[in-house]
């Protein structure tokens, strides 16, 4: 598992971006590229440390929608989220992720775990996880840290 990022509670326009992993891919670590937001057995699911229940998104059930423009975050309809390949020549493997809002302003939660798992044909399981913190993190700019 792997920290994807640090956004404070409640942060809005949250945008994601993650690595895919093609397991199967002979000869070493690939990406997986060409998912798109309606590739069969996609699933996107998220919960917060504090939440019971994960909220889950799925291709088949028509809640994953494709993102308009990457790097602008473009909220999601209701009970849905977006998803779409950044660059599949040159950053094979990297998708951006938007989830609604809400999902990043659970009311005492410190961490949201963002999970894809692997459809049982190729192997690109992925969990990350988005801490939430009480107070705007630190920013991290050619080395200094921007207050």
């Amino acid at each position: 598992m792997q920290i994807i990022g640090a956004v404070k509670n409640g942060q809005q326009g949250v945008v994601l971006r993650v690595k895919l992993v093609d397991a199967n891919a002979v000869g070493g670590d690939y990406g997986k590229d060409a998912l798109t937001y309606a590739s069969t057995g996609l699933i996107i699911a998220a919960i917060a440390d504090n939440e019971a229940v994960a909220k889950v998104y799925t291709s088949a059930g028509n809640t994953i929608e494709d993102i308009t423009t990457l790097g602008t975050y473009q909220a999601p309809s209701s009970g849905c989220c977006r998803f779409k390949e950044v660059d599949a020549a040159n950053m094979r493997g990297i998708y951006e992720i938007h989830l609604a809002n809400a999902r990043f302003a659970v009311s005492g939660a410190k961490q949201l775990l963002v999970t894809i798992p692997s459809d049982g044909v190729v192997w690109y399981d992925f969990n990350g996880i988005v801490l939430l913190t009480a107070v705007d993190p630190p920013v991290v700019g050619g080395g200094v840290v921007e207050g």
